[in-house]
Parts: structure tokens; C-alpha cells; sequence
């Protein structure tokens, strides 16, 4: 009787046991799904970044300059200087006289050249118009002038003539001219009267240029004191080269002490 008892229970506990695991199966079944799907995170798109430059200034226009003919670096006109003279040119003294306008008095006396007989000085009375540091010829084969005053169109109180628009290149012929008529029709002086007229003679200064007469005596003794002109060694250029002794310029070998003018020494020491 009690091993029947015994069976039976155990038939229950198996039964019993059978159900609650398919009940746990079913539950599960309903809970959990039967497939996992992984999505890609979302990410929102940008618009692409727009890159502004900065702000610039408007591009500055390059200053013009005036052309001047027959001119490089000019420096300013004497406009503030007082007009303190009057200059009369005698043609044939080949001689300019400047005159204080305070007394008439006498101020200055420079020997010049003047105009050929085919390419004249126009005589009359004129005032500077402009002064202007060196003036270049072109049509006379490229020549250059120093220390210029502007009479009238191309009428010029300049120096005597370069080769180029260098202080140690004097047209040594030039030089040789003073005294007599031999320019296209400008007035060419020793560089240091060429000078004196540039910074003391103002815009508006008279210039009267005349016929006048011949005065050998005040003609020769202006002269200048070299002629011919020798060449004068530059220890700049190593090499004998011609210069206007009178050139103010601070480099003027004939500023130096002992300068040597024979090319066929050496250089003094």
C-alpha cells in the first residue's frame, strides 16, 4: 500500500514538474523577442561651415607724378626765397653780372658761354621760372647739366655739360669753351656759379639778357684758373677722371688735400 502511495506521488511531482516548465517557456517566448535588430544612430547633417574672409581696406591708388621734360630729381622750386637780385647777361663779354636789388650794387660776376652764332641766346628781358638739379639734353647726345635755372622755354642757366649724369664725367671741351659762344643757346657756367645762381637767385628773379660789349680784360680775368682742365685722380674710382673744381659736391677730389692731377704719377699718398 505504501509503495503504490509512493508512485503516485511521484507521477504528481513529475506531472507537476512538466507543466510549470512549459509554462516558463511560453512566458519567456512572450517577453523577450525572437530577433535583435541593432539600427545605426541617427545623426542630424550639418550645413558645411562657411568661411567668410575679414574685411579689407580698399586697395590705396599709387601716387602719380607729374612728367617733367628733359628733368630727373627735381628738387623743389625756391619759391620762399626772397628776390634779393637782378642778372644781366652780355653776350658779347660772355659775361653774367648779378646786381643787388638793395643798392644796385655789384653781388657776383661769373665767366660763361652763351649761344653760337647759328643757335643764338634770345636777347630780352625774362624771369626764372623753375630750378631744377639736373637737366638732360637728349637731343644734344644725351649731355647733362647741374644746378639749373630756367629763363625762358629751353633757355637754362645750367653747369658746364657731362657725358652722363655723373659729377666725375665734365665734358672737358666744355670747359675749354668758357669765354666764347659756343652752347645751343643756354647759358653754361662753372659748376660752383651754376650753384650760387640755383640756391640765391629765387623763382621770379629778372634776368635780362643783352647784346652788351666786349670787355676783354674783366672776360679774362674770369677765366678759370686750369686750362686745359687736367684730370683729377678719384680715389672712389681709382681712375683719373674729369671734375669741375668748382663742384660744391662733398666727394670732389679737388676738394682734397694734395690732389693728383698728372695721370702718370701714382696717386699721393
Amino acid at each position: 500500500m505504501r509503495k503504490h502511495a509512493l508512485s503516485l506521488l511521484l507521477c504528481l511531482l513529475f506531472i507537476t514538474a512538466a507543466m510549470f516548465s512549459l509554462c516558463s517557456c511560453s512566458l519567456f517566448e512572450n517577453i523577450l523577442p525572437t530577433e535583435i535588430v541593432i539600427t545605426t544612430p541617427f545623426y542630424p547633417t550639418l550645413p558645411p561651415p562657411v568661411h567668410t574672409d575679414p574685411p579689407t581696406a580698399p586697395p590705396t591708388a599709387a601716387p602719380t607724378r607729374t612728367p617733367i621734360n628733359f628733368i630727373t630729381d627735381a628738387p623743389p622750386t625756391h619759391t620762399a626765397v626772397p628776390l634779393l637780385y637782378r642778372i644781366e647777361v652780355n653776350i658779347a663779354a660772355q659775361v653774367v653780372t648779378v646786381y643787388r636789388l638793395s643798392d644796385g650794387g655789384i653781388e657776383k660776376q661769373f665767366i660763361c658761354s652763351t649761344g653760337t652764332v647759328s643757335n643764338p641766346t634770345p636777347t630780352g628781358s625774362y624771369t626764372i621760372q623753375k630750378h631744377e638739379k639736373w637737366l638732360s639734353f637728349p637731343e644734344f647726345g644725351g649731355s647733362w647739366g647741374q644746378y639749373t635755372s630756367n629763363i625762358v622755354d629751353q633757355i637754362w642757366f645750367h653747369s658746364l655739360t657731362y657725358k652722363s649724369k655723373n659729377t666725375y664725367s665734365l665734358n672737358n671741351t666744355a670747359y675749354g669753351q668758357l669765354g666764347s659762344r659756343a652752347s645751343h643757346g643756354c647759358i653754361r657756367l662753372l659748376c660752383g656759379d651754376a650753384y650760387w645762381i640755383f640756391a640765391n637767385c629765387a623763382v621770379g628773379t629778372k634776368v635780362d639778357i643783352v647784346e652788351g660789349t666786349a670787355d676783354p680784360l674783366l672776360t679774362q680775368s674770369l677765366l678759370p684758373a686750369y686750362r686745359p682742365l687736367p684730370k683729377i685722380y678719384d680715389p672712389k674710382l681709382k681712375s683719373y677722371v674729369y671734375w669741375d673744381p668748382t663742384d660744391p659736391d662733398s666727394s670732389n677730389p679737388w676738394r682734397q688735400p694734395n690732389p693728383q692731377t698728372n695721370p702718370t704719377l701714382p696717386p699721393a699718398s
